[in-house]
């Protein structure tokens, strides 16, 4: 069975599901990042990204926590990595941001091919990647990680709110109905097509 026959056929519930926040969730990991130099996520106003993106996250955190769904903060390119070793996680989310053919990571950004290289060759995860242009690394997953299903995120003009309600909307769906991650997908993205307009 080919990995997208097997995740078509695999009932999910959030509880199978993991997501990473490689970029800043907190004020005080927000200041460490920008003192390391790297250009991250964080790189601008401590308010706006608050407002943008760490609010929105506290606001929606307890009922993710109350679905059961694991959440990993300040996720490190290694421990990501380790996430695969687990049995119990069906579908790994990497939430985080993109430059420079690489993806932040709590200890700094990671180029494609490293990211790879920390993933088990015969690991049979659900990716979903909702880091935006990562169209090379899902490219680079699926050619040498072939037992996963890779997805990522199709709206690059979307912002970190929408995305952190999208995943929300799609954990209740997965809680209340038995289908698999790809039919969650398809069902949360027309929902929001149909309440946002985008």
């Amino acid at each position: 069975m080919s990995p997208l026959e097997q995740a078509e056929s695999t009932i999910i519930k959030p509880n199978d599901c993991v997501m990473g926040f490689g970029i800043p969730t907190s004020k005080h990991t927000f200041f460490s990042s920008r003192h390391e130099g790297d250009k991250g996520f964080a790189s601008g106003v401590w308010l706006k990204y608050r407002h943008d993106f760490v609010n929105p996250l506290q606001n929606i955190l307890p009922a993710l926590i109350a679905l059961k769904v694991t959440i990993v903060f300040d996720l490190t390119l290694e421990r990501f990595g380790k996430i695969f070793l687990n049995e119990r996680y069906k579908v790994i989310i990497l939430f985080s941001h993109w430059a420079n053919d690489s993806v932040e990571f709590f200890d700094g950004f990671a180029k494609t091919s490293y990211i790879v290289e920390n993933i088990p060759k015969e690991t049979d995860k659900i990716i979903d990647l909702c880091v935006c242009q990562s169209g090379p690394l899902k490219d680079k997953l699926k050619q040498n990680r072939p037992n996963c299903l890779v997805r990522s995120v199709q709206k690059k003009e979307a912002t970190p709110y929408l995305w952190l309600k999208f995943y929300s909307t799609l954990f209740r769906h997965l809680n209340q109905e038995n289908i698999s991650y790809t039919q969650a997908l398809k069902d949360t993205a027309v929902t929001f097509m149909e309440t946002t307009g985008k």
